[in-house]
């Protein structure tokens, strides 16, 4: 029964997976049809700025967007209004996991 036991660690052990430190990740890839889009929004938050009349907008993406872009208005409202980052307080937190 120990030399099953020792048999089954042994092979576990050598059978064992793991992840390379420089992997690629299966989303990113060249293939458009695969993966998510690198601009979609992640974790979108809404909250109040220091005023009343000022709204904060965070959100996360896979990758760097390049240009963000913020459509807002009331769900009545068919037309909405668009800010980008040009016009706004921008602040990117690149979080750095090596």
């Amino acid at each position: 029964m120990t030399n099953i036991f020792i048999l089954l660690v042994i092979t576990l052990a050598a059978a064992r997976e793991y992840l390379a430190p420089n992997r690629i990740p299966k989303w990113k890839t060249d293939d458009p049809n695969y993966g998510p889009d690198f601009g979609q929004p992640e974790q979108i938050h809404l909250s109040i700025g220091e005023n009343p009349n000022e709204m904060v907008v965070t959100w996360l993406t896979f990758d760097d967007t390049g240009k963000s872009l913020v459509n807002y208005g009331t769900s009545d409202n068919k037309k909405l209004t668009e800010v980008s980052t040009k016009n706004i307080c921008c602040i990117v937190f690149v979080l750095d996991l090596l």
